[in-house]
């Protein structure tokens, strides 16, 4: 393999762990990106892109699936599959890739940017039946606690008010809320 490919300097992310939780760096590497290309795109479903990412670099001990390999331009992928070869590792990643947004804690009435995904518009659920949206955040970007009754998330012209977590979505690196018109 030639070194002059992997020109993208990346750290490799472990896994959610910890108290508030984080998500250690397991090293660095250079890589080398291959986007994803084909004649007819599909519609991105979430905050993951719709097509995975082909990531070269060369062998390195503790690369696992599930591992966040993170660029200097700030951004993600998570390693999906590996493909260990003699001179070079073969990754599948599934880049996270929002709209940008801001995210605002009621304690603190600070705001700070993020990338989110509107899922879906206006889900009646409830005794009251009111509208609520469903919004999917990236973790990492997210300052402990979140995901608080009475946060916000400014994103598309919304100012959307998070009101609960959707159970059984939070993986460890995304999270989808239920939010009403704030």
């Amino acid at each position: 393999m030639r070194a002059g490919r992997l020109r993208h300097r990346v750290t490799l992310r472990g896994a959610r762990h910890g108290h508030p939780p984080s998500w250690p760096a397991a090293g660095n590497a250079w890589a080398e990106f291959v986007e994803p290309k084909s004649a007819g795109r599909t519609e991105q479903q979430g905050i993951r892109a719709p097509g995975a990412t082909l990531v070269r670099m060369r062998p390195r001990p503790g690369l696992q699936v599930g591992q966040l390999i993170e660029r200097r331009d700030g951004g993600l992928f998570i390693v999906e599959a590996i493909d260990p070869a003699r001179t070079v590792v073969e990754i599948a990643a599934r880049r996270l890739q929002g709209m940008p947004a801001s995210y605002v804690p009621f304690a603190t009435g600070i705001g700070y940017s993020i990338e989110a995904f509107l899922l879906r518009e206006n889900v009646f659920v409830g005794q009251a039946n009111e509208p609520r949206h469903l919004v999917e955040v990236i973790q990492p970007q997210l300052t402990w606690p979140w995901a608080e009754a009475g946060d916000l998330i400014q994103i598309a012209g919304l100012s959307l008010e998070i009101v609960g977590q959707v159970e059984g979505t939070d993986d460890g690196i995304t999270v989808q809320l239920f939010t009403i018109p704030g």
